[in-house]
C-alpha cells in the first residue's frame, strides 16, 4: 500500500497465445496445352505481343493483370484470334474456332500438312483437385480425334467438294483432325478401305479420282452418338463388314455404353 501512495502503479501482464495457421501460395490460372500446337493465349487482337505462349503438351501459370479482366482468346501464327471465352465460368465445356489468315511457308509444317482453314480446339475450365482447389485450370485439347480401332487400315476425308487431303490410320493410330473447310453445319466426313497396290498398300489417288462407291456413306462428328456404316470391300470377300463408331467427349468418357461391332 504504501508504494502505491508513492505514484507507482501495478504491472500490467500481457498473455500471448499461439494459433497455428497455413500460407497458401497459388496461381489464380493455369494453362494446359494438350495439343499439338503451339497456342498463344491473351487479349483478342492483341498487336502489343503481350500474349503468353503455351507449347504443346505443357502448362504455364497465370495471373491477369487486373482482376476485371475476364475473357480472353487464343491464337495459332497464320491465324486469327478465336471468339472470347470467359476464364471464371467453371464447368465450361466449349470450342474454340481460329481462322487461317495467311499461307502457310516451310516453318508452318505442322499445320501445313492438314491445309486447314480453321483450326478448331476444345476448351476446358474447371478447378484443379485439392489440394491445389484455388486454381483454375483452362485446359485446351484438340476438337476431333480419329482412332483406328479396327484391324485393318482405313483411310478418311472430309466430304467436301473442295476436299483435297486424306488421311491414312493403321490399327491402333490416332490423330487430331482439322476440317479443311468447316462451316456452321453440314461437317461431315467419310472413310474407305485402303485400295491395295500389288505391295498392299494404300495407292492414295487424287481424292476426286476415287470411285464414290469405295467411300462409306457420310456422317457428322459433332454429334456424340454410337452407330455404324457400311464400307465396299476392296478385298475378295463374300461379303460387306460393318464398322463400328465411337464419340468420346473432349476428356475421352464414352457419351453412350452401348456395344458395338468392332470390324475384325
Amino acid at each position: 500500500g504504501n508504494e502505491s501512495q508513492k505514484g507507482e502503479e501495478d504491472p500490467i501482464t500481457l498473455s500471448f497465445e499461439i494459433i497455428k495457421f497455413n500460407t497458401f501460395i497459388y496461381t489464380p490460372y493455369i494453362l494446359i496445352n494438350k495439343t499439338n500446337i503451339p497456342l498463344k493465349f491473351g487479349e483478342k487482337g492483341d498487336k502489343k505481343k503481350k500474349f503468353k505462349m503455351i507449347a504443346p503438351h505443357t502448362n504455364e501459370f497465370f495471373n491477369p493483370l487486373s482482376s476485371k479482366k475476364k475473357k480472353f482468346s487464343i491464337s495459332v501464327d497464320n491465324y486469327g484470334w478465336a471468339k472470347e471465352f470467359d476464364i471464371t465460368t467453371m464447368g465450361l465445356s466449349g470450342e474454340a474456332s481460329i481462322k487461317r489468315e495467311k499461307e502457310f511457308n516451310q516453318k508452318d509444317d505442322l499445320i501445313q500438312k492438314f491445309n486447314a482453314n480453321n483450326l478448331n480446339f476444345g476448351v476446358l475450365i474447371s478447378n484443379l483437385s485439392s489440394p491445389y482447389g484455388k486454381t483454375t485450370a483452362v485446359k485446351f485439347v484438340p476438337r476431333y480425334v480419329f482412332m483406328n480401332h479396327c484391324s485393318k487400315p482405313l483411310v478418311m476425308a472430309q466430304d467436301h467438294d473442295k476436299t483435297l487431303k486424306q488421311f491414312y490410320l493403321n490399327p491402333g493410330e490416332e490423330f487430331s483432325y482439322n476440317f479443311e473447310n468447316k462451316g456452321d453445319k453440314h461437317n461431315f466426313v467419310k472413310i474407305r478401305e485402303p485400295t491395295r497396290g500389288d505391295n498392299l498398300v494404300d495407292t492414295f489417288a487424287e481424292y476426286h479420282e476415287i470411285d464414290p462407291t469405295d467411300w462409306s456413306s457420310r456422317f457428322s462428328i459433332d454429334d456424340f452418338e454410337d452407330f455404324q456404316i457400311s464400307l465396299k470391300s476392296i478385298q475378295k470377300t463374300s461379303s460387306e463388314e460393318a464398322k463400328g463408331v465411337k464419340f468420346e467427349d473432349a476428356e475421352g468418357e464414352e457419351e453412350q455404353k452401348t456395344e458395338n461391332k468392332w470390324y475384325e
